[in-house]
């Protein structure tokens, strides 16, 4: 369907296990951050990670070489170009125990982040 955006995986999850739950959050926030970069982006390159970090907790990042946006205009509670994907991405994030981050510069692409502690995992240190 999007034939002329090249995607790019990094998938390492050596030994984490990850509940059927979290699974599909990850699904669902991968999908939206993958149509946000269809639709909205004109990016031609975007690379999903999902990396099992050195505390044994998890990171997933999806970052493409867009146009990006203002964070300020798109977030912004009362405006009409407020991103539903976006909150719908964060609220995904929160309910699973996660932290969500997005960083992006008009011209230089967007980074959507979601990092899930060992705790919020359910792996006991």
């Amino acid at each position: 369907m999007y034939a002329n955006i090249i995607l790019e995986t990094d998938i390492d999850l050596q030994n984490i296990q990850i509940i059927n739950s979290l699974e599909i959050v990850i699904y669902r926030i991968v999908q939206e951050a993958l149509n946000n970069v269809a639709k909205h982006s004109k990016a031609d390159r975007v690379k999903v990670c999902l990396n099992q970090m050195h505390d044994q907790g998890l990171r997933l990042s999806i970052k493409d070489n867009g146009q990006g946006f203002e964070l300020g205009e798109v977030l912004a509670k009362d405006s009409s170009k407020r991103g539903l994907g976006l909150v719908g991405i964060r609220e995904r994030t929160e309910l699973s125990g996660g932290t969500f981050n997005i960083e992006s510069d008009p011209a230089k692409g967007t980074r959507v982040s979601v990092v899930w502690t060992p705790q919020a995992l359910g792996i006991i240190s």
